[in-house]
């Protein structure tokens, strides 16, 4: 499986609650190893207050997403539902079967993705922002290493230019004797 994780909760955790969600859904390790997931942030908003996790996946194929509320730590149990609600989408299921089973949200649904309580998920500090004198760094480093490839190709156009320039002389010498012997086997027939 490959998570592009964009948020601060620990990958290699996250990889491991995913991969036991999918194991629960009865799928196969082949087919958990062709999942791309994405975990990133979204803001709140009025449809959404609460801290639950969100998500979204393309129908039957190997690509879905999760969105997390950012500095919360989900409920676990509803993170594993929201996972397998998206795994559902994967392999096909839409909204209109999933209403009265474990993806939807019955009076039940708590009981079937209690056991996701007990998994270790955990969140780094966050990041800092970068302070201006790392930003500066970063821009000179950029820099130079851009004039340093260009100057690397400005060199190599020179060769090439050297190249072309040899050859062109050698072949407008030959362009230059050219007359001078079709003149000379004129005369000698």
């Amino acid at each position: 499986m490959k998570l592009r994780n964009k948020t601060n909760f620990d990958t290699v955790q996250l990889k491991a609650f995913i991969r036991q969600v999918a194991a629960k859904e009865e799928l196969t390790p082949a087919d958990i190893a062709k999942f791309r997931v994405t975990a990133r942030y979204r803001r709140r908003s009025a449809y959404r207050a609460d801290d639950c996790p969100g998500g979204w996946a393309y129908y039957n194929t190997w690509t879905f997403s999760l969105s997390f509320v950012r500095g919360v730590m989900p409920d676990k149990a509803k993170l594993a539902k929201v996972i397998g609600h998206e795994l559902a989408h994967c392999q096909g299921v839409r909204h209109r079967h999933m209403q009265n089973n474990r993806y939807g949200w019955p009076s039940d649904w708590e009981q079937y993705w209690a056991w996701a309580r007990e998994l270790p998920l955990t969140m780094h500090g966050p990041t800092k922002p970068p302070t201006r004198d790392e930003k500066i760094s970063a821009s000179v480093a950029h820099c130079e290493s851009m004039l340093a490839q260009w100057q690397r190709k400005v060199k190599l156009a020179a060769t090439k230019a050297a190249y072309w320039k040899r050859k062109l002389r050698y072949y407008e010498k030959r362009q230059a004797a050219a007359p001078a012997d079709n003149a000379e086997s004129e005369v000698s027939e």
